[in-house]
């Protein structure tokens, strides 16, 4: 991949300055700092272990026990780590390369831990090559060769290879294919990469070869798409994943949409995910019905696909109303439900479903302050979850912008002896410097208290920091030009 990426920027190099080129980059950089504090396992002699007046085991130094046999183990805190990701993105696009339609695009991410490489950062690997891929466009073709991302109702997937896509724009039709060596999801790198860790050994030792296609038909009153994917093994030449999916969109009559589609696996022989939503949406009103069913998906290649993952159902509904002029309220919920996962537990009583719920409220106060609140609820199989949050954003001139928020969490967790609240509030500030220069900064405090009877009532408390800069530098050749004025005036 670093041959390609070389071979990219000696092309874009190589075309000298040609009349007609151009390019456009964008970068960002932003900084934050944090602190994680996670929990170490401990352990202690029954001998040693305290008796509490309400007969609860405690160790010495106060932390609940559960003990078997002649030892007692529990959880203590583990050391704060502190961090400060340091991440720099970059956009780019260079065209006028001496073909008509040729050009080069990309996007490029580089990570660093200022504060000493904490492994929660986030920050392996420090460099990243996200995308980056020569591209031909010229009339009903697009061409692309390079590091690539697809996405679509199959989730996205990255890969070093070509991909060609042809149109017939009378027709409303599409159609593309590609192929490649595919990457990680959720990362820009193949599998077999040791960034890709915990996987270890159950990584594959090549990378996975990947091909697929879509097809799509567009119209005023429906819009259709199709998707086929799969991926092999070339070590072993065994399939790892092959999917199809559908998708459509319907407009019956005005202001009404319906839309939804699934997939299925066709590597196990199993229905994937699902889901339907039909909307009414005016000027003052958008009402939101839906359903749905999730199955996570996992390649053959992977030991959780022998686990059989067990999909949820759920049901919802939203309504976003303009009430008055400059308020505009909502609100919107959900239930859900799980599969029967056919294992018997005859000691034990499992919940299997649960439900979501919120509403809120937008307040134009002015034309250059917005004021909002929201309020939710949850609870389902393991834990639950209340609180609110509020936000006011001001914007006095086009090129500042200042934010401060607000927000409440109160966890209690079925699993657990402890009662979690968080609070958070701070503020942020945004300057437009300059034409294509952005600067940004921002604090944040958490404030957290867990509420139980022994020793591992620890705070998580904290105040972070965030500075953020963009900078948007071009040719200039993509810019609209005005007309000359007339001579003459006004008629």
């Amino acid at each position: 991949m670093k041959r390609v990426a070389a071979a990219l920027l000696l092309l874009a190099a190589a075309a000298g300055p040609l009349a007609a080129q151009g390019y456009r980059v964008r970068v960002e950089s932003r900084l934050q700092t944090l602190a994680f504090r996670g929990v170490e396992s401990d352990s202690v002699a029954l001998g040693d272990v305290v008796t509490d007046p309400d007969g609860s085991l405690v160790s010495p130094d106060g932390h609940a026990v559960r003990c078997v046999g002649a030892w007692c183990y529990f959880w203590r805190a583990g050391p704060e780590e502190s961090a400060a990701p340091w991440v720099t993105s970059a956009d780019f696009s260079v065209w006028g390369l001496g073909v008509d339609g040729l050009s080069v695009r990309g996007s490029a991410q580089a990570a660093l831990d200022v504060a000493g490489g904490a492994s929660y950062a986030g920050t392996e690997p420090p460099v990243q090559l996200l995308e980056g891929y020569l591209e031909y466009a010229r009339g009903a073709l697009t061409a692309r060769a390079g590091r690539q991302l697809v996405t679509g109702r199959l989730g996205y997937l990255g890969f070093d290879g070509g991909r060609a896509t042809l149109r017939a724009a009378s027709l409303g039709l599409e159609a593309s294919g590609y192929a490649g060596w595919s990457l990680a999801r959720g990362a820009s790198v193949p599998w077999n990469s040791p960034a890709a860790n915990p996987l270890g050994e159950f990584r594959p030792d090549q990378r996975l070869v990947a091909a697929g296609g879509t097809a799509a038909w567009r119209s005023r009153w429906a819009d259709l798409r199709a998707e086929y994917q799969r991926e092999v093994d070339p070590e072993v030449d065994k399939l790892t994943a092959e999917r199809v999916g559908m998708g459509a969109a319907l407009r019956p009559l005005a202001r009404v949409t319906l839309s939804g589609g699934g997939e299925y696996n066709l590597a196990e022989g199993t229905w994937g995910s699902a889901d339907a939503t039909l909307r009414y949406a005016t000027r003052t009103m958008d009402v939101t019905l839906g359903g749905k069913r999730y199955r996570p998906f996992f390649p053959l290649w992977t030991i959780w696909a022998a686990f059989s993952p067990v999909a949820y159902h759920s049901g919802w509904g939203s309504v976003e109303v303009a009430a008055l002029r400059r308020v505009r309220l909502r609100v919107r919920g959900e239930a859900y439900a799980y599969e029967d996962a056919e294992a018997e537990t005859p000691l034990a009583s499992v919940e299997d479903d649960g439900w979501r719920f919120s509403w809120g409220a937008t307040f134009l106060a002015r034309p250059d302050l917005t004021l909002d609140g929201d309020y939710h609820a949850e609870k389902g199989p393991g834990a639950a979850s209340r609180g609110w949050s509020a936000s006011a954003a001001w914007r006095p001139n086009d090129r500042l912008g200042l934010t401060g928020y607000a927000s409440n969490l109160l966890r209690p967790l079925e699993y657990r002896a402890d009662e979690a609240e968080a609070w958070w509030f701070g503020a942020d500030a945004s300057w437009e410097a300059s034409a294509g220069l952005l600067l940004g900064v921002g604090v944040t405090r958490y404030d957290e208290n867990r509420d139980r009877p022994d020793a591992g009532a620890v705070d998580w408390s904290q105040t972070r920091l965030t500075f953020r800069v963009a900078w948007t530098l071009d040719s200039g050749a993509d810019r609209w030009r005005l007309p000359p004025a007339s001579a003459g005036g006004a008629p």
